[in-house]
């Protein structure tokens, strides 16, 4: 098994170097890590294969870590991926010479990486030398995304072996959430886009971009909730969270949006709890759910706790434009500066700006305005808008940073079961101090992680039984 670890400080390019890398071999173990620490530990620990680094001028870690792979021998190859220029690692003869070293400039697509790993991979005997295997033209995308919509602009495909796929959807194809529960039924995780297709849509784990919504001004709000509810509830049961502690979460959401709908103290802020159609609306109701269940496990846990907390993660990004939210979630600077000069302001501004508003309102209770205004702040005091550290966050702040890590990370690991003791050891390696050590513990409580299943896909009649006569067969 080959295996490559990632050193990427951006959730979403992790997203995409993992997901180019498993549609090439399905066997890879992706080891994700955001620290030189945490680099070399692994390193020290495991027989790893395939280093991507992010690289950055104002950061030093990709040199460091390449230094001690140059330091220990180690055979790997070590590949940087920037958007900076590229001078100083060109000027380093360490560097340079060596055949293992190469440098892939941003935006990195599906050939590029094919092409810096080609010799590297282990690829699967099986279909490496069958000439009729054809799992290299399409790529996979989770079945349970496709729950959230009900049109897609392109064709998707259901695979039925690796010789045989037959085309699911017609492109602008209008399909209706029983469909997909038939396949969910059968076991199906995953349906397919061709590669080009995914290179065209620029796909990435949670972006599905090439599927819509008929109507959606039209839709009932009760069924754009039942359809938030059916896709998150399938993703997190699936991590081992229990079918009692989700329906408790979201009947801790239900009751304060319920509140906020029909209260006329909560008019000035109601306008900004957006619908629940996008990641950044998708992230503040999983930061809920977790906030709460996470909640109940500790000793500060009570009502009025509750409702801080819930208010706290449903305003807690209000102030930004989704798609400013959606790429900021991660902190990049590199990210950031890409922004213009006003959205890099609001990032920085907004949970001051959104606290100042909580203020304003005296239906709200003024430790949710604080938690707001901590929510980027970090134990090791790196985060903002005021550097503190673990000992000096607000106990509820702590609770709330902690589930809003765990939120991220479930995104970053593309919601994988086999990933969850990988996410437990990182949130228990960076939250161990002071309040945040009692949200890990009850965190610890709240999940129980299932265990990997894997799954061969055969060629199979019994799904074939499932589909009609108009389908295309690609094989």
């Amino acid at each position: 098994m080959t295996k490559v670890m990632i050193v990427e400080s951006d959730h979403n390019q992790r997203h995409l170097y993992s997901m180019i890398l498993e549609n090439l071999n399905p066997s890879v173990e992706i080891l994700d890590v955001e620290t030189v620490a945490d680099a070399i530990a692994k390193l020290e620990e495991t027989q790893i294969d395939i280093v991507i680094s992010e690289f950055s001028i104002n950061d030093e870690n990709c040199q460091k870590i390449y230094q001690y792979i140059n330091y220990k021998e180690l055979p790997i190859l070590f590949i940087v991926a920037t958007n900076d220029d590229v001078s100083l690692l060109m000027d380093d003869e360490s560097f340079m010479n060596n055949e293992s070293f190469l440098i892939l400039e941003k935006p990195i697509t599906e050939p590029m990486l094919r092409d810096a790993v080609d010799g590297y991979m282990d690829f699967d005997i099986q279909t490496s030398f069958d000439p009729e295997d054809i799992t290299d033209n399409f790529c996979k995308i989770k079945i349970y995304y496709f729950l959230r919509f009900d049109r897609t602009d392109i064709p998707v495909y259901l695979k039925l072996s690796n010789r045989k796929y037959v085309k699911l959807f017609h492109g602008e194809y209008e399909f209706g959430s029983e469909e997909i529960h038939r396949y969910l039924a059968r076991g199906v995780e995953y349906l397919y886009i061709t590669k080009e297709d995914f290179e065209h849509f620029k796909v990435t784990i949670g972006n599905t971009p090439f599927l819509t919504i008929l109507d959606v001004k039209d839709e009932n709000p009760q069924q754009r909730w039942k359809r938030t509810q059916e896709v998150l509830s399938s993703l997190l049961l699936s991590c081992g969270v229990s079918e009692r502690a989700l329906n408790k979460g979201f009947n801790n959401i239900e009751s304060i949006k319920d509140r906020i709908s029909n209260d006329d103290d909560f008019d000035s802020i109601s306008t900004f709890i957006t619908s629940n159609e996008s990641f950044y609306s998708d992230h503040a109701l999983l930061t809920a759910i977790f906030s709460g269940l996470i909640l109940e496990k500790v000793e500060w846990n009570s009502e009025a706790n509750l409702e801080k907390l819930l208010l706290a993660s449903l305003l807690h990004d209000a102030s930004l434009d989704p798609e400013v939210a959606n790429i900021m979630e991660s902190n990049n600077m590199d990210l950031i500066s890409e922004m213009s000069k006003e959205d890099q302001e609001r990032y920085f501004s907004h949970t001051k700006e959104v606290a100042d508003l909580i203020e304003q309102n005296d239906a709200i209770h003024k430790e949710v305005g604080t938690i707001v205004l901590e929510h980027h702040e970090r134990p090791d005091g790196t985060g903002f808008p005021r550097g503190l550290t673990s000992r000096h966050i607000h106990p509820l702040s702590s609770l709330f940073i902690f589930a809003h890590d765990l939120v991220e990370q479930l995104y970053a690991n593309d919601f994988d079961p086999s990933k969850m003791t990988q996410i437990m050891n990182y949130l228990g390696d960076k939250y161990n101090e002071c309040h945040f050590e009692s949200a890990y513990s009850a965190f610890l409580e709240v999940f129980t992680p299932k265990a990997a299943a894997v799954q061969v896909v055969e060629e199979s009649e019994d799904l074939e039984d499932l589909l009609d006569e108009s389908f295309e067969e690609i094989a």
